[in-house]
């Protein structure tokens, strides 16, 4: 018998952490029980236990894809990581984890082959979510600043001008809004923990306007930042953002927003 009883629910969590590639070993630290006993469970359940020589590394995936940031569907999803991934230290690895909605799920997609890789996609609840436990990615990412509770200390990532509006994409399809408040009439927010990120989202707006677009980032409830602009300037600032997209590297909700916007004026 197994020293301890655990809850259905419990072994059920255990279970997909594993699968998803968590180790025994990073279980069992959570468990404040040995390995060997994670395992035995894992057993017991029909889960197929790795063997140690595939324990590190279970899933293909190009692991230095963020390496160097010098295309465009790099500075894309390191943009989409900034507002919407999450990193965590793992004994001596990392973990990337990103959860996004439901009607988002082809987003992960995207993502996963950008990537070259086959780590699964699982559903939670009422959304799904990719977690990829790789120590290259991992230290790549910090690297280029992303860090474990980065949301109000990240900055905008320092890269060749011509990838900026990948990158701005993909913040903006992680924490942007597009909206309608009346008719034929769009709005942009941007709303993240990080001043840092909406300045800078803010003077790049303002670049791809000419310098027509007064500066709005409003302190809000001492945590979120926000930056706002709409009507005529908002449908410059969309151009900006999409006209330049493939499918590849955009998210396919908000794009079609903005292409109904210009197919109704």
């Amino acid at each position: 018998m197994l020293p301890i009883e655990w809850s259905e629910a419990e072994v059920s969590e255990m279970t997909e952490d594993y699968e998803d590639g968590k180790s025994a070993y990073a279980i069992s630290k959570e468990k404040g029980v040995s390995s060997g006993t994670i395992i035995r469970l894992l057993e017991r359940t029909g889960c197929n236990v790795r063997s140690k020589s595939k324990a590190h590394q279970t899933y293909d995936i190009c692991d230095n894809y963020f390496t160097k940031i010098d295309t465009p569907d790099k500075a894309y999803w390191i943009g989409f990581i900034v507002a919407d991934g999450s990193i965590e230290k793992m004994c001596d690895s990392w973990v990337l984890s990103i959860s996004l909605k439901e009607s988002d799920r082809d987003h992960l997609l995207k993502f996963r082959k950008a990537l070259s890789s086959t780590h699964p996609i699982k559903k939670y609840r009422a959304a799904y979510k990719i977690a990829i436990g790789n120590k290259t990615i991992g230290s790549d990412l910090v690297r280029h600043g992303i860090m474990p509770n980065k949301w109000q200390v990240v900055q905008p990532l320092k890269i060749e001008e011509h990838l900026l509006p990948h990158y701005w994409r993909g913040v903006f399809d992680g924490d942007g809004c597009i909206d309608f408040p009346e008719p034929h009439r769009m709005r942009l927010r941007l709303t993240m923990g990080s001043k840092g990120m909406v300045d800078g989202f803010s003077l790049w707006a303002n670049d791809v306007c000419d310098g027509r677009i007064r500066s709005s980032v409003l302190h809000e409830r001492e945590t979120l930042y926000v930056y706002g602009t709409s009507g005529a300037l908002a449908s410059v600032l969309a151009a900006g953002l999409y006209d330049d997209s493939s499918v590849a590297i955009r998210l396919d909700r908000k794009y079609n927003l903005y292409r109904s916007h210009c197919d109704d004026r």
